[in-house]
């Protein structure tokens, strides 16, 4: 699924520059003369987790493994940029996100046997982010009508949803914290069109915090950090 986004972002980049390059009229030609835009994005994500086992893991009773399954999201909100340089902008975001991570445990149903029998139960771990990204934009200087840059910043989310009620018929289940910190760099290009200022995006993110709400069962004291990851590919209008 990652490779997907960075081949879809290529070829989106490659054919619109291509586009763009052969333009001889230049489009929005006092757009970057405005120190405040605003604007919108929409996208899709995929999430997953770096998981640090306990060094003790091997010696746990009912656990032997935890694997990830990932699964298409979706986000979308506001931006507003200020313009600092003519190569560089101060970007902020107010994104809603949703999206689904699966932890599948392997579990012993006889663990005390020399031989134990496998099976796999699978926590579903749904969030629906309240997330409040502030970033650089490092831009190239415009050719003709578009131009690549690089981002860098600072997330902090709220998960809306990490505190919900658990079906019985969902159980055993581990909670997350709701309040997350994530590094972000990313890349993409902005084109000027004949009316508004179109932008794609690539971005990764790396949580800072140990997400595990630990409880007195193995399946959260299995880890020593459960860190979330993210890459969102998202279409910017304006901005």
């Amino acid at each position: 699924m990652h490779k997907f986004y960075f081949i879809l972002v290529g070829f989106i980049m490659f054919s619109l520059a291509s586009f763009s390059q052969s333009a001889k009229i230049k489009n929005l030609t006092q757009y970057d003369n405005q120190i405040l835009h605003f604007g919108y994005t929409i996208g899709v994500n995929t999430g997953s987790f770096h998981i640090r086992f306990v060094d003790n893991f091997y010696s746990l009773n009912e656990v032997y493994g935890v694997e990830i399954k990932h699964h298409p999201g979706i986000h979308m909100g506001p931006i507003m940029s200020a313009k600092l340089h003519n190569q560089v902008d101060f970007r902020t975001q107010i994104i809603l996100t949703f999206i689904q991570r699966d932890l599948i445990y392997s579990l012993a149903e006889n663990p005390l046997s020399p031989n134990p029998t496998l099976y796999t139960h699978t926590m579903k771990l749904e969030s629906s982010f309240v997330e409040f990204p502030i970033s650089f934009k490092l831009k190239s200087e415009r050719i003709n009508n578009y131009r690549v840059f690089l981002l860098g910043g600072i997330n902090s989310k709220l998960d809306l949803a990490s505190q919900k009620k658990i079906n019985e018929e969902d159980m055993p289940k581990i909670r997350l914290h709701s309040f997350d910190i994530s590094a972000e760099t990313g890349m993409g290009a902005d084109f000027y069109l004949d009316y508004f200022k179109f932008g794609v995006e690539l971005k990764f993110s790396q949580g800072l915090i140990d997400m595990v709400n630990r409880d007195e069962t193995e399946y959260s004291q299995v880890f020593k950090r459960l860190n979330s990851q993210q890459i969102m590919l998202s279409f910017n209008f304006g901005g």
